[in-house]
């Protein structure tokens, strides 16, 4: 099943991020890390879609391998586990 993120997306020619949504599954999430860096993009408005300067970031890294991504996406560490835990439900057979 796949766990809907909200991504940060960096833009390099404006040097801005903007929102979009990412579906994400979580039986390839390698780590989950909180991205302290990330934190003053809303203080300093390169990120302008409305969200509070206390908005925590976090990187995910997904599969192991050399292609491994990772991705900004808003939240805590602990919005993120809580939301992918919430996303898991038992088949009845």
């Amino acid at each position: 099943m796949l766990v809907k993120l909200t991504e940060a997306v960096h833009n390099p020619q404006t040097n801005a991020y903007h929102l979009k949504e990412i579906d994400i599954n979580p039986a390839q999430i390698v780590a989950i890390r909180e991205d302290e860096q990330s934190q003053s993009l809303v203080k300093e408005g390169r990120i302008t879609e409305g969200l509070s300067a206390a908005t925590q970031f976090s990187r995910v890294y997904i599969g192991g391998t050399q292609y491994g991504l990772n991705v900004l996406v808003v939240g805590s560490p602990e919005q993120i586990k809580r939301k992918l835990s919430e996303s898991r439900t038992v088949l009845k057979g």
